[in-house]
Order: structure tokens, then sequence, then C-alpha cells
């Protein structure tokens, strides 16, 4: 029997609402994206929305939960299939900016939770990914010292930090040209710029 959106199952109709809030993102401010606006997105009425979600906010932290776990997922996936550090390196790099592309309203709505009071519980969310992500590349770097692969006077946080900003400055630049399915061709030069940031200290010093 064909399902229909009325006798849809509660757990896909929560991950249809995700979806629906994050291609409105794509194309506005999230901070304007109405309950009324994502229903009409669904073809629900609000009053079938608030049954899954009471609240704009559990909406929200529901968005940002499946945004960040995705993302987190598919850049620790990369880095699993990577054959050294750098490669791993790469993989994250490429894996972020493609799932960027594919998903133009999860920045917007990372970048708008950044903006909330200190907190709140999406913003919350969003500091818990970007901790466990640099965590996750501080690991990486460090473990590329340890061969030589990366310089050893390289300090692994740091360069971290650099990696989230590089690939968010990226970000930042396509959102505001309009040009996200640019994102992986670009990201391929900027990677190569951070890479000899890792590697070229030793050959510098001599």
């Amino acid at each position: 029997m064909k399902t229909t959106r009325k006798s849809m199952p509660a757990a896909e109709r929560r991950a249809m609402s995700v979806q629906a809030v994050l291609q409105l993102a794509a194309g506005q401010n999230p901070a304007d994206i109405t309950t009324e606006s994502v229903a009409k997105k669904m073809g629900l009425t609000q009053a079938a929305l608030f049954r899954h979600f009471p609240t704009k906010d559990e909406l929200w932290q529901e968005v940002l939960q499946w945004a960040t776990t995705e993302l987190f997922y598919a850049v620790e996936k990369a880095a699993s299939a990577a054959s050294s550090p750098l490669d791993a390196l790469e993989r994250i790099f490429q894996t972020h900016v493609a799932f960027v592309a594919d998903h133009p309203g999860v920045p917007r709505m990372i970048f708008a939770e950044l903006q909330n009071p200190e907190g709140s519980e999406s913003r919350k969310i969003v500091r818990d990914m970007l901790v466990r992500y640099s965590s996750l590349l501080t690991e990486i770097i460090a473990e590329g010292k340890k061969p030589g692969e990366i310089d050893p006077s390289v300090d692994a946080r740091s360069a971290a930090t650099m990696f989230i900003g590089t690939l968010q400055g990226q970000v930042i630049q396509a959102m505001i040209a309009g040009e996200s399915l640019m994102l992986p061709e670009h990201a391929s030069i900027q990677f190569k710029l951070f890479r000899r940031v890792l590697e070229c200290r030793n050959s510098s010093d001599s």
C-alpha cells in the first residue's frame, strides 16, 4: 500500500522536516524561516508539524543534530580510508566541501546558530561537533609528525584551527558568491596551500 503523508511514520516525517528546513536555509537567512514556511514546504499544516516539534527551537535542534552528525560521520569515514595522515587530511577537506556543496543549507544553519547566545542547546550541538572535529584533526596531524610526513615543528592544535578556518573561509566566500557547486574545485587549490604549510618547513630551514 502506498504511504501517504498523513500515514507516514513519525521518524520519516521528522527526517522530512529536517530536509525541508535545510532546503529553505539554502536560499534564505535561517532566522527568517518560520514553522509555517516549513510546514508549507512539506505540504502539511502547522498543527501537523507541531505534533512532532512543539517548538521551533526543537526543530532547529533536530536539524543541527542531523547536520553535525552526518558531517562528522562523513569526515571520520573519509579519514579511516586514508593511506597516510596527509591523505586523511585531504580526504577530510574534500569530503567536507562535497557535503556542503550537496547541502548548502547546512553552513547557513551552523553559522546562524554560532551567533546565538552562549548556553542555547542548538549552539551547544554545533560547539560539541567543532570540538570533536578539531580533536580528530589534531590527532591526525600529531600522528603525521611521528614518521616525518608532517614537519615536527608544526603545532598540531594550531594547524587544526587553520584547517577549519580555511574551510570556513572557503565556504563563506562560496555562499556570498552563490558558487557552492564550485567548492570542490576551489578546495583542491586551498588544500595544496595548506599542505605546503605542513610539509615545507624542513626544506626552508636547511
